[in-house]
């Protein structure tokens, strides 16, 4: 009766159980793997889009910056001229800021041609009938507030904390910008 006895059978698989256990654990290894490849690529997807949406808000900011620069040999009120060289200063930061936030070393001149300011006409026809000032502070107004929907809205699509401050900041200035513009009492 003794001899009947396997020893260590009681706790071995049956022969073939090995190969199944190494199947399946290979099966899980390459669904893992499949997952882990599938979430990368969605995340690399996902921040390509926010650095479009971050290349896109620098060349916006950068169109109001560039009238507010061309602008401001043609202002004659001395308060919009003081709320123009405040907003200078502030764009000027903001598209440093999320340029380097975004890994940029330029802005891409086609975007930059194709979102260039095209008030240039209706500003001069402002300027020669003397109402320069009233027409360039609500074009300012209206583009400061396309703007900070703008950044309002790449803000949700970012995931980087650090990006996220850049466009936390950007909004602040736009709205101080907005603020300064708006108080203005023009004639």
């Amino acid at each position: 009766m003794a001899q009947n006895l396997k020893y260590g059978s009681y706790y071995s698989a049956p022969k073939g159980a090995s190969s199944n256990k190494t199947q399946r654990m290979l099966i899980i290894g390459v669904i893992v793997a499949v997952v882990l490849c599938v979430g990368l690529l969605v995340l690399n997807m996902l921040n390509g889009t926010s650095k479009n949406d971050l290349t896109l808000l620098a060349v916006r900011e950068n169109s109001l910056l560039t009238l507010a620069n061309a602008s401001t040999t043609s202002i004659r009120n001395p308060d919009l001229a003081t709320a123009n060289s405040n907003a200078s200063i502030l764009l000027t930061s903001d598209v440093a800021s999320i340029m380097r936030s975004a890994n940029l070393k330029n802005l891409s001149g086609d975007l930059v041609k194709k979102e260039a300011d095209t008030n240039g006409d209706s500003l001069k026809q402002a300027s020669l009938l003397d109402k320069f000032d009233t027409t360039y502070r609500q074009l300012v107004l209206q583009k400061v507030e396309a703007l900070i929907t703008e950044a309002q809205t790449v803000r949700t699509s970012i995931s980087s904390k650090s990006t996220r401050s850049v466009v936390d900041q950007a909004i602040v200035n736009l709205q101080s910008i907005d603020k300064q513009f708006s108080q203005l009492q023009l004639q």
